[in-house]
């Protein structure tokens, strides 16, 4: 697939180019590539994955299931790699938690997602 006339912004800054992708795998940008199929983005930008470092759960509540949503919609809406903020219930704030969390991570197929330790107690 060749997406062309996109606005490719990069660590090079802004430029229109066409981009080819082939199974899923950005594999070249240049000027009039030509493929199969070819979507016309004159006016769009493409650019990498995001990064969101504020992330919390969908109602605060640590569970596999959750962090399996929030991962595959980060992924939907640009995001390919989240922080979760430990405020959830429970709270990642000690080993056990951390380590559910942590094992909650290796399944997930949308964005990588971190997490953050709450180290603080009063």
């Amino acid at each position: 697939m060749v997406i062309s006339n996109a606005i490719i912004c990069d660590s090079n800054g802004e430029r229109r180019a066409d981009v080819r992708i082939e199974e899923g795998i950005l594999k070249e940008i240049g000027e009039n590539l030509k493929g199969s199929e070819t979507i016309d983005a004159r006016g769009a930008y493409f650019m990498p994955l995001l990064l969101d470092l504020n992330v919390s759960l969908q109602d605060s509540v640590l569970n596999a299931n959750n962090i399996k949503a929030l991962s595959n919609q980060a992924l939907k809406g640009g995001i390919g790699h989240v922080v979760l903020n430990p405020n959830s219930t429970p709270a990642i704030d000690n080993e056990v938690a951390l380590e559910f969390a942590q094992n909650s991570l290796g399944t997930l197929k949308g964005a990588k997602v971190d997490l953050m330790l709450n180290t603080l107690k009063e």
